[in-house]
């Protein structure tokens, strides 16, 4: 059942950077422009954040596993879609379907898997869950490179199909069905405000919102660096971020482990220590960087996610009531995709704002031109990640003199 719930979990977390790097491939075959392309992207993340948390309540109301299962075949039938797309017009559609399915199973797994797990393995367990996440949203560029190496674009969408069918079988046969336990009777309102008055649930989810966020200035700024400030190849440049999964994989599940030991909060402190030392880090690249320390901070940056995540999903999950776990895992999904567009946002119209006023000139682009511009919007961005992630760590300490 964790396996079945974990690949889903990847291909929702996936399909929202895979599409990244088959762009340009996009924009030429359906002769369309990059703004309209980026829709593509963008059109799947909204759709997810605003479906999470009606798609939570109603898995408290009705079931998770139901609409987890539901969920996982909408979601293979908006990629099937997405695969035979003719225009932009039926892709966008596609994608918006494929985003209904993800947001679906988005926001019941992680309370199905507290629901599931007992006190002793939940961690572990959850751990598993963020390896997936991880490795979805990192994955994506190195996965879609290899796919267009060798296949037309649709095949970055192809791919979940067969996969998705199996999963299909798979979770009707062996994830049990649900034990509704209903806290309340009504579908609205869609949350009951009062689980923010749970501290760790609420600081877990800011931090959370903050931890995405800087990880997204990395994800958008480091293709730029590696491909067109140090000249390496796409394949080698995918290489090299692939470096932050594989780390992520293997330490998450013994943050779990540590976690369901331990306890979870001294675990998320010292990964949220990790993530923001390596923020400093990252400030002091320059155009002559070594590539080791490049791949050495890339390593690192996985390590602390590795072990902040999962006692940080425990603790947010393991604080609400069994009644509420599907609101609450809708809102930390939620917290999770918010983070994502509110880090691609920020750092995208950041960095080519920074680089427009030194240019004296609109800057929209950068494609190796500008290159010392590009470098000091790339260092106060990093600023500004550590800034946030230093406000994480206050909150954390506030949590601690809390309690």
């Amino acid at each position: 059942m964790l396996t079945i719930v974990g690949l889903i979990t990847f291909m929702d977390d996936l399909d929202a950077s895979i599409v990244n790097v088959a762009l340009p491939v996009i924009n030429r075959s359906l002769s369309i422009s990059m703004s309209v392309a980026e829709l593509i992207v963008s059109i799947y993340l909204i759709v997810i954040c605003i479906f999470l948390l009606p798609f939570g309540k109603l898995g408290d109301l009705i079931g998770k596993v139901k609409v987890f299962k539901i969920g996982m075949i909408i979601f293979t039938v908006g990629s099937l879609l997405s695969g035979i797309s003719f225009n932009i017009t039926f892709l966008l559609i596609s994608r918006v379907i494929q985003a209904l399915g993800a947001a679906m199973t988005m926001s019941t797994n992680n309370g199905i898997i507290t629901e599931t797990f007992p006190q002793q393995n939940r961690g572990q367990a959850l751990g598993w869950v963020g390896t997936f996440v991880a490795l979805g949203m990192i994955a994506g560029p190195g996965i879609g490179g290899i796919l267009l190496e060798f296949l037309p674009w649709q095949s970055i969408f192809w791919i979940n199909v067969p996969i998705g069918v199996i999963l299909i079988v798979l979770g009707f046969v062996i994830i049990p069905e649900d034990n509704i336990k209903l806290g309340s009777h009504t579908f609205w309102p869609l949350i009951d405000f009062k689980i923010f008055k749970n501290w760790d649930f609420t600081v877990g989810l800011i931090t959370a919102i903050l931890v995405f966020m800087t990880n997204n200035f990395y994800m958008v700024l480091t293709p730029f660096y590696l491909e067109n400030t140090k000249s390496l190849s796409a394949s080698l440049s995918g290489m090299i971020m692939m470096i932050l999964p594989l780390v992520q994989s293997i330490i998450a599940p013994l943050s779990g482990g540590l976690t369901d030991n331990n306890g979870a909060w001294k675990i998320a402190i010292t990964g949220l220590w990790i993530i923001f030392i390596v923020q400093l880090g990252l400030v002091l690249l320059n155009s002559k960087s070594s590539i080791y320390y490049v791949g050495l901070m890339i390593g690192f940056l996985g390590l602390g996610n590795a072990i902040f995540q999962s006692p940080n999903n425990t603790m947010i999950m393991s604080s609400v009531d069994e009644t509420q776990l599907g609101a609450a895992g809708s809102i930390n999904a939620l917290a999770r995709n918010l983070g994502m567009v509110l880090g691609n946002v920020t750092s995208t119209w950041l960095l080519f704002l920074i680089m427009s006023h030194l240019a004296k000139k609109s800057i929209t682009d950068y494609t190796g031109k500008y290159t010392n511009y590009f470098i000091s919007g790339q260092h106060l961005i990093y600023i500004l990640g550590g800034i946030l992630l230093f406000i994480a760590l206050l909150l954390s300490k506030f949590r601690t003199n809390k309690k």
